[in-house]
């Protein structure tokens, strides 16, 4: 999946029902498509998927990322998909404008957690 270059329009995000800081979806929006990361129930790791803007303008929408304002605007310069030392795909960061993790996608207890490395 090429995002590299992309820049983020907007991050919408749905609530765990167990956890206020954790998420069961979260959508990064461009300009073309939407980016779905979600986590694979029965081995806790990270699912990334594209999804055409017309499929996604008809579901059902869930609230803003609370930090949107750090990253809306900001272009995407570098990603990984990071692997634990058990070989599952648990982790996933995005480099804003700079070459270096700015946000950072984790999955835990099959849920997402959001960390950023810059200030919103």
């Amino acid at each position: 999946m090429e995002i590299e270059g992309q820049i983020i329009n907007d991050i919408i995000v749905k609530p765990s029902e167990i956890n206020a800081n954790l998420y069961s979806k979260v959508f990064i929006c461009f300009d073309e498509f939407i980016l779905l990361i979600q986590a694979d129930d029965s081995t806790d790791e990270l699912q990334l998927k594209k999804l055409d803007k017309v499929y996604f303008n008809n579901q059902k929408l869930y609230e803003k990322f609370k930090s949107i304002n750090a990253v809306v605007g900001k272009q995407i310069v570098s990603f990984w998909s990071c692997k634990n030392q058990k070989g599952y795909f648990d982790c996933f960061c995005i480099g804003l404008d700079e070459f270096i993790p700015t946000i950072i996608f984790t999955s835990i207890v099959s849920h997402i957690t959001i960390r950023l490395t810059i200030s919103s």
